[in-house]
């Protein structure tokens, strides 16, 4: 911009044009072309401002954690959690009880993602058995425009095909009146009240997928998104697995988020164990006062050792 505004004043004054009148113009010119192009990029990368205001984002990191055995586990998150809200500019907000008691606890993972994205711009939701081991990205980077639900879909090789199997482990979403009528419709999925997978099950068929335990043929489970028509489809982007690793699904490339799904209590508490103590060494936190809840005594029980919570909305 500077060179072509050198050539413009050279032009001109080898022609004997009022400079002063001209130059004062051409940077008005400038200015105007300055802010477009300013607005253009606070829209292109607004994952860490809200392109209208540029003011910084409202953001949250929320979950629910209730028993004794979640208790435990997240422990060890909560340390975690702390150094990455920090170092991004969340708050943090965790859930002590069930607000809706008519329904499984999962349930109020819905109620809370409402309330929140009254208040907040982004909320992001992690499964309590979630341990942070990359403090490195924000997940808002990974904000699109017009995207307003994100989530890892993981892909399972399987003896009848390939399963596409939505994890709500981590969900970050946007605030908006596309979120609201989203949770709305994934409220009001009731044949998914009871479900094992609870709001899962409904988020996956809000989505449009065909999915079930098996398809009347004796193939087994399976699994597919984008195959029924859904309103919704366009608003949602998937993230990286590296966002929502599960050991199912171990990645060789370096893990963001370690999702200890789909294990018996006693060996996510002692798979986190390993996990924290690396996360330890990497970012030198020996000062911070390291979790410690004994190996459980049983597969059926795990300590009763309790982390500090804050219950409040």
């Amino acid at each position: 911009m500077a060179e072509r505004l050198f050539s413009k004043l050279t032009l001109r004054r080898d022609s004997g044009f009022e400079l002063h009148t001209w130059l004062a113009n051409e940077l008005d010119v400038l200015l105007e072309q300055q802010v477009l192009l300013t607005n253009s990029n606070a829209t292109k990368h607004s994952a860490g401002t809200d392109a209208t205001s540029l003011r910084p984002l409202r953001k949250v990191l929320c979950t629910a954690v209730t028993g004794n055995s979640y208790y435990a586990l997240h422990a060890y998150a909560l340390v975690t959690w702390q150094m990455y809200a920090t170092r991004h500019g969340f708050d943090m907000k965790i859930l002590n009880n069930n607000l809706d008691p008519s329904r499984p606890i999962d349930w109020s993972r819905v109620l809370l993602l409402q309330e929140l994205l009254l208040k907040y711009d982004i909320a992001v939701w992690l499964d309590a058995d979630i341990l942070i081991t990359d403090l490195s990205e924000d997940i808002t980077s990974q904000l699109q425009p017009d995207k307003h639900l994100y989530l890892v879909v993981h892909e399972f090789a399987y003896k009848y095909g390939v399963l596409e199997v939505l994890n709500s482990g981590v969900v970050m979403m946007r605030a908006g009146d596309w979120s609201q009528r989203f949770l709305h419709a994934v409220w009001n999925e009731k044949s998914c009240v009871h479900h094992s997978w609870c709001d899962q099950c409904a988020m996956q068929n809000v989505l449009g997928y065909d999915w079930g335990e098996d398809n009347g043929k004796g193939s087994g489970p399976y699994s597919h998104r984008n195959v029924y028509p859904s309103e919704y489809a366009d608003g949602v982007a998937y993230l990286t697995a590296d966002w929502n690793s599960i050991p199912h699904a171990r990645l060789l490339a370096p893990r963001k988020f370690i999702h200890y799904a789909g294990m018996p209590q006693y060996q996510k508490l002692l798979h986190m164990q390993w996990d924290y103590a690396r996360f330890v060494q990497r970012y030198n936190v020996f000062s911070i006062e390291t979790p410690f809840v004994n190996p459980p005594s049983t597969r059926d029980e795990i300590s009763n050792k309790k982390s500090p919570m804050n219950d409040e909305l």
